[in-house]
């Protein structure tokens, strides 16, 4: 019988290889030195000849703006005019946050639909403040208030140094108490919770407070913070205490319900405090989409009423102007924020509601549209002055001041057909 017999043998590769052999083979380009390899390498062709297709495109969401709500026939006239800008206009321009003006150029219809969807996004639904604000605060447990039975609350520093509630705030920290001796444990916002229920001194508690605030945990801080609101009369006392903690514990303070910053914000700007004012109404307005009483709207906007471009400041405040009531006071600001024709026809759309307000502002008006127009052609400014007092003439009756400065101006662009309709 045959058998098959399997010999395992070593498997021999020939001897050719692929990979270059100094004594078999050279490579042309190792015949050169590396002088010579590099001096083979062509230049780079040079494309300054070519003209560039780079824009320089401002965010729209850094964009600081009060009166503008853009349209499909904004963003058609620019797409459509020669070199692309916003309206067509390439004088136009805005504030970044910066502070810096620069104009608005969208060489693509693409890119012009999605910078006005982001633009537009500036300006959403903001909910009135619920004025009912019940807040639970922790009571003070049968053991604490033994312990606190036979201490003097007249002397503030002296309270805390005997009940030790400053080392217990230090402990708690650092999570040296366990959670038992936690519930009976005497910390700086049980004892404040504690004072501010009895007849004390309440400026040398909010001024202990504010010595002694690094040892208490944000949450401790922010309970702290609406006790007070609640308890303190006047609350010009906790102005200071308030702003050191908008400086140093801001987390804790932006934690505090929408009433309570609304009333912060209030007191703020009462009180000559517009920073810290403006930073509180931001996290009301962005973050908790809600919008600010009127009493404190006004106050904050007295602030800016002699200053020119507010919006530089005031640019998180666009949803409150276009989705509340428009009154003098906002109108005010409003006028002040404009630079030229497109804003001004903006201001005319958003106030289009309110004749009344317009009505007592038109000479305001007529002024500013004067100015805006000054260096236009003779044929533009007839077009614009035309078209402003018919559209305002649709809404008011115009009074012979108004008539009579408008026919001044049509005299000078040598206009007597609209001069006689005057």
């Amino acid at each position: 019988m045959l058998r098959t017999r399997l010999v395992t043998t070593t498997r021999r590769y020939s001897n050719f290889s692929f990979l270059s052999n100094e004594q078999l083979h050279i490579f042309e380009q190792e015949k050169l030195t590396p002088e010579q390899n590099k001096a083979a390498i062509p230049k780079k062709p040079s494309f300054d000849s070519i003209p560039k297709r780079h824009y320089e495109i401002i965010n729209p969401e850094d964009v600081c703006d009060l009166v503008t709500q853009l349209t499909s026939d904004d963003i058609l006239v620019g797409v459509l005019s020669k070199e692309k800008y916003l309206y067509g206009d390439k004088k136009h321009s805005v504030y970044s946050k910066k502070g810096e003006k620069v104009g608005v150029q969208l060489p693509f219809a693409n890119i012009a639909i999605s910078w006005r969807k982001l633009f537009n996004q500036q300006i959403v639904k903001l909910d009135n403040l619920e004025m009912s604000d019940r807040q639970i605060f922790p009571a003070v447990s049968k053991v604490m208030a033994q312990q606190l039975e036979g201490i003097s609350t007249s002397d503030i520093p002296r309270v805390f140094h005997l009940t030790r509630a400053k080392e217990n705030s230090d402990k708690k920290l650092k999570g040296e108490l366990t959670p038992h001796e936690l519930l009976n444990c005497i910390t700086i916002e049980k004892l404040t919770l504690f004072l501010l229920e009895r007849k004390v001194n309440v400026g040398y508690l909010i001024s202990y407070l504010g010595e002694n605030l690094q040892y208490c945990t944000s949450k401790e801080i922010t309970t702290i913070l609406s006790k007070l609101i609640d308890v303190v009369q006047p609350q010009e006392l906790l102005v200071d205490l308030v702003v050191k903690c908008i400086e140093t514990q801001f987390e804790s303070v932006k934690q505090l319900s929408s009433v309570k910053l609304d009333q912060l914000a209030y007191l703020l700007a009462q009180t000559n405090h517009p920073t810290q004012a403006l930073k509180i109404l931001k996290q009301l307005v962005e973050n908790n989409k809600k919008c600010p009483t009127d009493k404190t709207l006004n106050e904050m906007l007295n602030q800016f009423k002699n200053q020119t471009q507010p919006q530089l400041q005031l640019h998180f405040l666009k949803s409150v102007f276009f989705t509340t009531k428009l009154t003098n006071l906002k109108f005010e600001i409003l006028l002040k924020s404009i630079s030229d024709i497109h804003d001004l026809n903006k201001l005319l759309t958003l106030a289009k509601e309110y004749p009344d307000i317009l009505e007592q502002n038109q000479l305001k008006l007529l002024s500013l549209l004067l100015k805006f127009t000054e260096d236009c052609s003779v044929s533009d400014r007839r077009l614009y002055l035309t078209q402003f007092i018919r559209n305002l003439q649709q809404k008011f009756k115009v009074n012979s001041e108004f008539s009579e400065l408008a026919k001044q101006e049509y005299i000078k662009l040598n206009d007597h057909v609209n001069t006689k309709s005057l």
